[in-house]
């Protein structure tokens, strides 16, 4: 009677536990994935990526020495490639829809959309959005993004600083 019972208990946790383990796995073949989508495109131009995030179908990564940012997005199993030059960038900003700044600090679920826009010193570049949150594509809940959105925008802020620092000497 109680190994019936027993094998009917481990029965019933494995049925539990077996979905999240599934999840699991194909979260972190989609991360790996992404992964090694931003280490080709950094090696196949001479590059290394110092520094990366990975969240959701996105990666944005950065080569420190070289001053390059990679951002991969796959949409409908299709990669999306931004890669450029931190040097060639004039004016870069950070996006924030559904809310301001202030507001989405208190409360990130506002936001609509999150993201940066660049534009370039050589304006015959089309400007490039960064979008690491919008509602439409990745449903209504927010979860690390307005984090990782203030975190590589600073870093990226920094960079720029950097490279105007260089370039005035």
């Amino acid at each position: 009677m109680d190994s019936g019972t027993t094998i009917i208990a481990i029965i019933l946790l494995l049925v539990c536990i077996i979905p999240f383990m599934m999840m699991y796995i194909k979260s972190s073949r989609k991360e790996k994935h992404l992964s090694q989508a931003l280490s080709k495109a950094a090696s196949s131009r001479h590059m290394k990526i110092n520094e990366q995030d990975i969240w959701h179908e996105t990666a944005i990564g950065i080569d420190h020495a070289e001053n390059v940012l990679f951002f991969i997005q796959v949409k409908n199993a299709i990669s999306l490639i931004n890669i450029f030059p931190l040097h060639e960038v004039d004016h870069f900003k950070k996006v924030i829809e559904g809310g301001n700044h202030q507001t989405v600090q208190a409360a990130p679920e506002i936001a609509e959309k999150l993201g940066f826009t660049c534009s370039f010193k050589d304006k015959s570049k089309e400007d490039i959005s960064i979008e690491f949150f919008n509602t439409k594509k990745n449903g209504m809940t927010i979860s690390n993004e307005y984090l990782l959105l203030e975190k590589w925008h600073q870093i990226i802020q920094q960079k720029l600083s950097e490279i105007k620092l260089t370039s005035s000497r």
